[in-house]
Parts: C-alpha cells; sequence; structure tokens
C-alpha cells in the first residue's frame, strides 16, 4: 500500500508503506501472552495490545490472556492500584489460569507484567518445556513511593521484589525497554537481559497525515490523569500562554483536581477518556504533544505522536529520551526547565522548523518500529532447550505445589 503525505504547502509526496506486508512462510510457533493489565489501560496494557496487532500475521497462533480477554471467567477479585482506585490488580483463579495456559500448549510463553497473571505463565510455560520471555517496561516500585508512606512503600517494594525474581529466575531472557530498566532487572535476578523497543499500532504509520504543523497553537497531552504525569506543569503553561490552546486526554484520579484547576481557564479543555481508533485524529488535531511526567519507563504515546508528525516535548525522565535514534525527534526537557519555558521557545519555529522536526520524528519512530518488529521475531525464532511436556489435569493442590516449586 502506497502512503501519501501532505506536506507543509499542500503537496503530496510518496511515502514507502511502513510495516512490511506479512511474511509469506508464517513462523512456526504458538505464542501466548499473559498480562495482569487490560489492553490499552495504561502503558503495559497498550504496549502488548499493539505487539499483538504487530506480529499476529506472522506466527502460526497467537493469544493475549489477560483480565479483558478471559471474559471473566479467571477473574477472582481485584485489589485497586496504590493512589488510583481506577486501576486493579486481578487476582485470579490461579488453577484455573494454569490450565487455560497447559491446555493452549504454548511455544513461547510472553510475561508482560509480574502480576498473578505473569507469575503463573512464567512458571507453567517454564515446566511445560515453552520458551518464556519476561517483558519489564515499568518499575512499579518507582509510582508506589509517589502515593504511599515510607513503610508501606518498603513493604511494596519488597513484594514487588520477590514477584520480579520469581519470573526472572523462570524466563529464558528478560526484555526491557531502555538502560535503566535494563539495570533494574539485573538487580532482581535476570541472568540474560536484552534491550528492545515499542511497538504501535500500525494505523499511526500507515494512516496518511491529515495535515502537518506549521505552528505551535495547539497543545496536546494524552495520558492517565495521575500524580507522576506532573499535570500541574500543564495547567501552569495554559496560564502563562494564553495564546495557546490545550487539550488533556485520559482520565485517573486527578481528574477532579485538575476540574476544579481549570474552571476558569478559557484556553484548556478536558476531553476525557477517547477511543484508541481516533487518537490519531485527535493528534492530527494538534500541533505539539507534551508529556512532563515525573516517571515514564518509556512514553509510548510520545513514539505515536513522532509517528504522526507531531512536535513532541518530554521530559529527562521518559525512557524515550535516553533513544539516541529517537531523541533527535523529541524536544526534551532539562532538569531546570520547565513546560512553560519549553513551549515558549517552540512558539518562535518558523514553519520549515516546524516541518522539518516533524519529519524527523516520523522518520525515527519509523525507523524504531521496524527494528523492534525484527526483534520480537527473533526472540520468538529461538527454541526452549527444555522437553516439551504435559502436566496433566491442574486442580488447586496440584497448582500450588507447582508454583511454590515442590513439584
Amino acid at each position: 500500500m502506497s502512503v501519501y503525505v501532505r506536506d507543509l504547502y499542500g503537496n503530496n509526496f510518496l511515502e514507502q508503506p511502513i510495516c512490511p506486508a506479512p511474511v509469506q512462510h508464517k513462523l512456526d510457533r504458538r505464542v501466548l501472552i499473559c498480562s495482569d493489565v487490560a489492553p490499552y489501560r495504561n502503558g503495559v496494557g497498550a504496549y502488548y495490545a499493539d505487539l499483538y496487532a504487530d506480529l499476529r500475521d506472522d506466527v502460526a497462533e497467537l493469544d493475549l490472556l489477560c483480565p479483558v480477554a478471559d471474559g471473566g471467567r479467571l477473574t477472582g477479585f481485584n485489589v485497586p492500584l496504590p493512589g488510583d482506585t481506577t486501576q486493579h490488580v486481578p487476582l485470579p483463579n490461579l488453577a484455573k489460569l494454569a490450565q487455560r495456559i497447559e491446555k493452549f500448549q504454548p511455544d513461547v510463553v510472553v510475561v508482560a507484567s509480574q502480576g498473578a497473571y505473569g507469575v503463573v505463565g512464567a512458571r507453567v510455560g517454564h515446566r511445560i518445556g515453552a520458551r518464556v520471555l519476561a517483558g519489564y517496561q515499568t518499575s512499579f516500585t518507582h509510582l508506589v513511593g509517589l502515593y504511599w508512606d515510607k513503610w508501606r512503600t518498603l513493604g511494596a517494594h519488597m513484594l514487588v521484589g520477590t514477584f520480579n525474581r520469581y519470573v526472572f529466575r523462570h524466563a529464558d531472557e528478560v526484555l526491557a525497554n531502555s538502560p535503566d530498566m535494563m539495570k533494574l532487572a539485573r538487580s532482581h535476578g535476570a541472568r540474560r537481559v536484552r534491550l528492545i523497543g515499542t511497538p504501535i499500532t500500525p494505523k499511526y504509520l500507515n494512516t496518511p497525515i491529515r495535515r502537518v504543523p506549521d505552528c505551535v497553537s495547539k497543545v496536546l497531552f494524552v495520558g492517565r490523569l495521575a500524580a507522576e504525569k506532573r499535570l500541574d506543569a500543564v495547567v501552569a503553561a495554559a496560564i502563562a500562554l494564553p495564546n495557546l490552546r490545550f487539550s488533556i486526554v485520559g482520565d485517573g484520579p486527578e481528574r477532579a483536581r485538575l476540574e476544579k484547576a481549570t474552571a476558569e481557564l478559557s484556553n484548556i479543555e478536558l476531553l476525557g477518556w477517547i477511543d484508541r481508533s481516533r487518537m490519531d485524529q485527535v493528534m492530527d488535531d494538534h500541533d505539539v504533544l507534551v508529556l512532563p511526567s515525573k516517571v515514564e519507563g518509556f512514553g509510548t504515546v510520545a513514539l505515536e505522536a513522532m509517528a504522526r508528525q507531531r512536535l513532541v516535548v518530554v521530559s529527562h525522565t521518559c525512557g524515550i529520551s535516553t533513544w539516541p535514534c529517537l531523541r533527535k525527534g523529541l524536544t526534551v526537557m532539562g532538569p531546570q526547565e520547565n513546560l512553560t519555558q519549553v513551549l515558549t521557545g517552540l512558539c518562535q519555529l518558523s514553519d520549515i522548523d516546524c516541518f522539518s522536526r516533524g519529519a524527523i520524528a516520523r522518520a525515527a519512530a519509523r525507523q524504531h518500529v521496524l527494528w523492534n518488529r525484527q526483534l520480537w521475531l527473533s526472540s520468538l525464532r529461538a527454541r526452549s532447550a527444555r522437553p516439551a511436556r504435559r502436566l496433566g489435569r491442574l486442580g488447586g493442590w496440584k497448582t500450588c505445589t507447582l508454583l511454590s516449586g515442590l513439584w
């Protein structure tokens, strides 16, 4: 499929297809992704939902096992996340979960998270001889410290560390999305750690761009409305720059406070939760995306905005800024800079500068996505050294002894 992009002056130029056609011969692998997060509920959920969409045409069979996709059949009860009652950590029926994994008989188990789904997936996958790949994209312990006191934070660190070590011990390979996350994985006992990139929905790269920015007048934030996203910086910028229009997309525990803080501002709009299928249109309607987070494992939304040829501002603490190939398409806020200062500088750019920065960002995003796709396929292609086996009927006690290592 040929993709046409409209340039600054309304002319169309031909761009090569971003995602190659599916391979003629599918990879002979049965791949199961185990995730404790519903698709697109947060960064981890978005990562593996996008990965599923990207790889499903290239492997013999691919399935995603998560709290929503299981139709509620596995769910026991949920524990709310610290500081955010809009999100929950599911505690499923472990025996039924183990039965589902064993019945699928995967060649590869991809552990998306280190919760119950990930722990069971890692152990059962290892036991039946599947190759186990553990993804490590978010440091949950860093987020806990923003909401809990010292002692509860310490307890959470110990618990999460225990789960991490359990999963990493059963993994053939741990896949982390930044050098910092690789280092953290090794500190939790990971033996073999590999750097991976981040997939995005093919639509972001394959759909023609509707409008190319020629100046900075409309600013967009997309993400969970939570303390670590530093939404106060967005509000402060809206107050200081009344000539710019700001849009905030998302939902979360900070919504009520944000509504109160922006009630008297005419240049900022809270759009709430927007369906994923419309996000490329929303991005095309804005000139710059901002992500001033305190903690951000990567920042997938920044990569998506780059793919839509937007100007993108991120804080220096966002994992995406550590990638040299992507950093050239970003405006990175330094430790002593604030969002207002950075946006003021971007407002001085000429139309040619805006177009050039956006084009560089889109090219960098394309390169990153294609590289990551090939990396994942190579990891899935490798075979486990353990022989395949069946576990038979898994009841409650048998599952407990399996997970404890007694059997």
